[in-house]
């Protein structure tokens, strides 16, 4: 008699009796994640001190945020690798355009030569470069996309977290709102 007659006839079974609870596990891992991520969280708004970071323009000169004080600033963190930052910058470009606030899109690629070969057409004079660091210090930036509305004193008035499509009614009266709360 061989001694696959005297095997379990039910081998394959033995995982399903660790695979529900392991199952069940990940699930409430993975709910209990979801409830800490907030797309926008609550942040104290305004906030009270200025913000300033520097940053190269596409003619290679070093900019600041103090030097656009006197008028509102979208401040837009983004990177050309990051697949949502693609998919939500023609809807930016286009709010830009329109000229209610002025926009900075700071790009934390690391070359100019990723931005030119993204914009075949040339780079947009509102495409700068800062490095992640200096990003991370002074705005608090830990994911890609973010954006922040600044006040006319350089403040924080409203924090965007991940992407937006900037066509939205509700996204520009968010930024109305801001701006008029003040």
């Amino acid at each position: 008699m061989s001694n696959a007659a005297h095997e379990d006839p039910k081998p394959r079974r033995k995982w399903r009796r660790h695979a529900r609870p392991l199952a069940g596990a990940t699930i409430i891992v993975a709910a209990a994640s979801l409830a800490f991520l907030d797309i926008d969280p609550p942040r104290q708004l305004p906030s009270t001190e200025p913000v300033d970071l520097r940053f190269i323009d596409p003619s290679g000169g070093e900019q600041s945020l103090a030097t656009m004080r006197g008028q509102p600033v979208l401040v837009h963190i983004w990177a050309t690798y990051c697949p949502p930052c693609r998919v939500e910058l023609p809807s930016l470009l286009d709010y830009e355009a329109e000229g209610e606030v002025q926009t900075v899109l700071i790009s934390v690629d690391s070359t100019w030569k990723a931005l030119t070969g993204f914009f075949p057409e040339g780079v947009p004079s509102s495409v700068v470069i800062a490095r992640p660091s200096d990003v991370g210090r002074s705005l608090g930036v830990s994911s890609l996309p973010e954006t922040f509305l600044l006040d006319d004193k350089g403040r924080i008035v409203e924090h965007f977290r991940g992407p937006h499509e900037w066509n939205e009614p509700q996204t520009r009266e968010r930024i109305r709102l801001a701006l008029t709360q003040r």
